[in-house]
């Protein structure tokens, strides 16, 4: 348990370090710009992108629905 809060707080760390050099918005304009986003969608570029780099789910075993409620309860 002690294990997991730091993992978590070490992850928003980085998360928040990576923000500084680039922003969400910047991340989904380049998002738009090449084609990965293009329409409105329930999550944001940013939003998968954090679920693909540092959430600790499988990806590939875990559905959209899965990841955006363990996004919504990790951010």
């Amino acid at each position: 348990m002690i294990k997991e809060n730091l993992l978590e707080k070490n992850m928003k760390h980085i998360v928040q370090e990576i923000l500084k050099v680039i922003s969400k918005e910047e991340i989904e304009q380049i998002a738009r710009d090449v084609g990965f986003i293009k329409r409105e969608g329930k999550i944001k570029a940013w939003q998968f992108l954090y679920l693909c780099a540092f959430s600790e789910l499988d990806i590939s075993k875990n559905t959209l629905v899965t990841m955006s409620a363990n996004l919504s309860s990790t951010l």
